[in-house]
């Protein structure tokens, strides 16, 4: 039985790939170019497109690694579906090296392969200009340097630098390192020194972005996005919710911050940055999207400050509203196999197989999410408590950190769908680890316990 597995896995694989050839066949038939000029996607195309003007003097709503991956392949007229083909190679490349990072035995790296690339939003994502699996090809390719490159001091700080090149991916991933290491340094896993040079390193990329933006901008900012983003959390609204005011009216009454007495769409309708068609055009420029994103950004910070302290003083049982809607909201990373395919002309693209894709990454979500729970109390408890029963401590150490900031990191801003899907591929590798970590050595040891 055990000679069949590895053909199996590898005949899996095989169709794997030839599932992707069809998807990136069935993505070239709509272009970018014909897409919504507005839409996040069409952005990305223009940074790319425009890459050396945006550098020199435009903003900091985006960051600036995807851009330059883009533009690669726009500057030089290659057609998209080479675009869709490298960001499946890299995704399939950075996947093979953590399962290979993580396992010593093919058997198990073959099989946490195929549970990798079967995760219906990396197979339907790289079909298109959107950065999350570029994103989540840049943190497996850092988790696997970082973890094969242990024993000398070059292989650690590679993966410093690559997690630098990962926090200029997504603002989101910025404090994923940081936790790491902490987490190694508080364990006694990492020496004082050698957490300071790997500070050191991987600010180095950020260092260089935010210098940046100080001599264009006047500020050391490193993403101007981030507080519309925490702004709009702080307006803790039910999903779906058809009347912001009239919730707003019912729960608070007219006894509110002022910026709850307005909607959404007027606090932010002179926001910069959301015209993806000129999100190039420089900071100076006479569109008015794009001026005052330093004050701007401040403004949303100080009014989701305002509105978090006014719910900590006045209604604390609605910061469960955050708790309950990470419970029900972290399941519904499904949908971004249907995200991608929306963001074509407006409508989705009517395949089947994105159908069958969608059931597969609900299957995932259900499960892995759960498991994920069970894994972070199951790994806490033998990491403090039986630290000697774990074969590798130091790797469990990390991953259990990686788990940590996967699972709770989306509760303070949006959760589901395309927002949360590489953090649900984080969890997926780090369970498929620390849950037979954990459990089968203390098996093993019962075992041999009552043999004796």
């Amino acid at each position: 039985m055990n000679k069949l597995v590895k053909p199996l896995l590898v005949l899996s694989i095989i169709l794997n790939i030839a599932l992707r050839f069809r998807l990136v066949e069935i993505f070239s038939q709509y272009p970018i170019q014909a897409m919504n000029p507005y839409s996040d996607e069409s952005g990305y195309f223009n940074l790319g497109l425009h890459l050396w003007e945006w550098l020199l003097h435009g903003h900091a709503a985006r960051l600036p690694l995807y851009p330059a991956f883009l533009s690669l392949f726009v500057q030089n007229g290659l057609p998209e579906a080479v675009i869709y083909i490298v960001q499946h190679l890299l995704f399939m490349g950075s996947a093979l090296a953590i399962c290979c990072a993580l396992f010593a035995k093919w058997n198990w790296r073959l099989t946490a392969f195929n549970l990798i690339i079967y995760y219906g939003p990396f197979v339907t994502s790289p079909n298109g200009a959107l950065s999350e699996t570029f994103t989540a090809s840049m943190m497996l390719l850092a988790l696997s340097v970082f973890i094969r490159g242990e024993k000398s001091i070059w292989g650690r700080l590679s993966g410093a630098f690559l997690f630098g090149l990962l926090s200029l991916s997504r603002p989101n991933f910025l404090p994923l390192f940081p936790l790491i290491l902490t987490a190694l340094f508080i364990t006694k896993q990492l020496p004082l020194k050698s957490l300071i040079l790997m500070l050191l390193i991987f600010t180095l990329p950020v260092a260089g972005w935010m210098c940046r933006n100080r001599a264009i901008q006047g500020s050391w900012l490193y993403n101007s996005s981030s507080g519309p983003v925490i702004y709009m959390a702080s307006r803790m609204v039910p999903p779906y919710c058809p009347d912001e005011m009239g919730y707003f009216n019912d729960v608070f009454g007219t006894n509110r911050p002022q910026n709850l007495l307005i909607s959404l769409g007027e606090v932010m309708k002179n926001s910069y940055g959301q015209d993806n068609m000129h999100i190039y055009m420089p900071v100076k420029s006479n569109n008015p999207s794009m001026m005052n994103e330093v004050l701007g950004n401040r403004n949303y910070k100080k009014l989701a400050l305002e509105n978090y302290t006014y719910y900590i003083l006045n209604r604390p049982d609605l910061l469960l509203y955050k708790v309950s809607n990470w419970l029900t909201g972290y399941m519904t990373t499904g949908m971004a196999t249907f995200e991608y395919s929306c963001y074509r002309n407006g409508s989705y693209l009517h395949s089947r197989l994105i159908g069958i894709l969608y059931v597969l990454a609900v299957f995932y979500d259900v499960l892995f999410f759960p498991a994920g729970l069970v894994a972070l109390i199951l790994s806490g408890f033998v990491i403090v408590r039986f630290p000697n029963r774990l074969s590798d401590y130091r790797l469990t150490v990390l991953l259990y950190a990686l788990l940590c900031f996967s699972l709770i990191s989306p509760i303070p801003t949006f959760v589901g769908n395309r927002f949360t899907i590489i953090q649900m591929l984080a969890i997926i590798v780090s369970c498929f680890y620390l849950i037979p970590a954990c459990v089968a050595p203390w098996i093993r040891r019962e075992n041999e316990h009552s043999a004796g």
